[in-house]
């Protein structure tokens, strides 16, 4: 006779379910633990690999990329001088700005750092932070004080200087460079990655890379600033590197 109250639920058949739960769940946290682990070991190396991508390059680029725009503003101001004076600055041109301008500046023929204050007291350039570009880790921010002897001070430039190529000579040479070394022909790879700014009498600028000993190569493999490069006629370039 069947009984009328309800049935009783079988425990027999829910345990099994229950228990076979249980390694489920502890699956689950466990892979979860793991996965945690190697995010937090490995997210900081996913985040250098990245880093260039997310930030737009690294520092060595974004150096390259300041001291290009930075250059292009001398290059302009090169231009104006050469309008104003005949030529680019040089020894020759010191009298002539200083009577024309009365300037106190010191006009100097030592350094980049000399020549480029004729660029200042031309009227040229009015601002001193287009000297700048971070070839060391201590690079000096020019401090726009730009009277008397403060003007373009020891620290506050980073271009050298090549004296004596004409807005009209062919073929294009180089009339400023970054980073050189200062008392050589070699650049320094290490602040653009590898790599040099360099504007050239036809008013183009590149960025070129360095070679393992230092030096920018020309179309046919020679260095650049070889005195026994074509491209400066049996005349050697004059360089002068920043104070």
């Amino acid at each position: 006779m069947d009984s009328l109250t309800d049935p009783q639920p079988d425990e027999s058949n829910t345990r099994p379910i229950e228990s076979a739960q249980l390694p489920r769940r502890m699956g689950f946290w466990f892979w979860f633990c793991v996965w945690f682990w190697l995010l937090l070991l490995l997210g900081p190396v996913i985040l250098g690999l990245l880093k260039p991508v997310i930030f737009g390059g690294d520092s060595g680029h974004r150096a390259r990329v300041e001291a290009f725009g930075n250059i292009k503003e001398i290059a302009l101001a090169l231009c104006e001088f050469d309008q104003d004076y005949g030529q680019y600055p040089n020894a020759d041109t010191i009298e002539a700005v200083r009577k024309k301008t009365d300037t106190l500046l010191p006009l100097g023929t030592k350094t980049s750092n000399d020549y480029f204050r004729q660029l200042i007291a031309a009227e040229c350039i009015d601002d001193e932070k287009c000297f700048f570009a971070r070839i060391q880790a201590n690079a000096r921010m020019p401090d726009n004080r730009m009277d008397g002897a403060q003007a373009l001070e020891k620290g506050e430039c980073a271009f050298s200087y090549i004296i004596g190529p004409d807005s009209s000579g062919k073929p294009p040479k180089p009339l400023l460079v970054t980073p050189l070394i200062p008392g050589t022909d070699r650049f320094d790879p290490k602040p653009f990655a590898g790599k040099a700014v360099i504007f050239r009498t036809d008013l183009s600028i590149t960025t070129e890379p360095i070679d393992k000993h230092g030096h920018v190569l020309d179309a046919d493999g020679n260095n650049l600033l070889d005195p026994s490069n074509p491209v400066w006629a049996g005349k050697p370039p004059h360089i002068v590197w920043p104070e």
